[in-house]
């Protein structure tokens, strides 16, 4: 996938990386404190199979601009409606757009749904998007003291590539190679997150406000679930009934995958990831 960047009317500049094809065009967002790199393998292989494909750094993420303000669904809905139509007047995509989220990129595209159903042919939510951070932490407080990012130890390049190397040891190299980005070399050599603190906890909040539950009545476009099992982050049963909870509320097309794995599955798994994908375009609720 090839690196670019496109600079909004706003002055707004944010990196994407892009694959060209022929094939309906699709928008992929990663995570909270994420990048874009995260779904090489994935975008790759969508491109191979003659996808058009775009993985964007959001704002605050990657090699994007991180301003200070503007870390509201609103305005994330708004960059991203505002790069898919630069992206659409000068041919590198086309509408309707399949969206692919992962975890906080889930509720990212859950919104801009909600808002541009007419321009959306469905969302793909890779173990994100199914459950209210409420219903585990009833307060803002309580969500800030247990999900605040950690205080990374001072770490250069190498040692950091070393812990990320045995982390993942199970993950494609290009994940690695993903992990790595979420970091930039300080003026003293150490490595710090590319999101800033203060704007993690801003989009954390945000998170924390927003309910699926009140989202998935009002949905217009089909979506797909591809979900995480792991027993050492959340009990499998919970996200099962929340899942099912959600597809009961829509009246639009769904289905639902499991994988074992990492909350990165289209880091760690981005054959099925992308199997998936392709299978839903070709034969599933998006073929429809």
């Amino acid at each position: 996938m090839e690196s670019n960047y496109l600079t909004l009317s706003n002055g707004l500049r944010l990196h994407y990386l892009w694959g060209a094809g022929e094939g309906p065009a699709i928008l992929m967002l990663h995570g909270l404190a994420s990048n874009a790199k995260m779904y090489v393998d994935v975008g790759e292989r969508l491109q191979k199979a003659g996808m058009k494909v775009v993985s964007l750094d959001q704002r605050g993420h990657g090699q994007s601009d991180k301003p200070e303000t503007g870390y509201d669904y609103d305005t994330f809905v708004s960059d991203i409606h505002e790069f898919l139509s630069v992206m659409v007047a000068n041919g590198t995509l086309t509408k309707p757009i399949l969206l692919v989220g992962q975890s906080f990129g889930c509720s990212v595209v859950e919104n801009y749904s909600l808002r541009y159903p007419y321009e959306v042919k469905g969302i793909v939510l890779i173990d994100g998007g199914y459950r209210s951070l409420k219903r585990d932490f009833p307060t803002w407080k309580e969500c800030a003291a247990t999900l605040s990012p950690p205080v990374p130890k001072r770490q250069n390049f190498e040692s950091l590539s070393k812990m990320l190397d045995g982390y993942l040891a199970e993950f494609p190299i290009s994940a690695i190679d993903g992990a790595l980005a979420n970091f930039t070399e300080d003026e003293n050599g150490f490595m710090k997150a590319n999101l800033p603190r203060h704007l993690h906890m801003k989009i954390l909040h945000e998170l924390w406000k927003q309910s699926p539950e009140d989202i998935f009545p009002s949905l217009s476009v089909p979506f797909v679930f591809v979900t995480a099992i792991n027993r050492d982050i959340h009990e499998p049963e919970v996200k099962k009934d929340a899942v099912a909870e959600l597809r009961r509320s829509s009246n639009v097309a769904s289905s639902e995958y499991w994988i074992t794995g990492h909350h990165d599955l289209h880091a760690q798994h981005p054959v099925e990831v992308t199997d998936i994908i392709l299978n839903e375009l070709a034969q599933g609720v998006f073929a429809q």
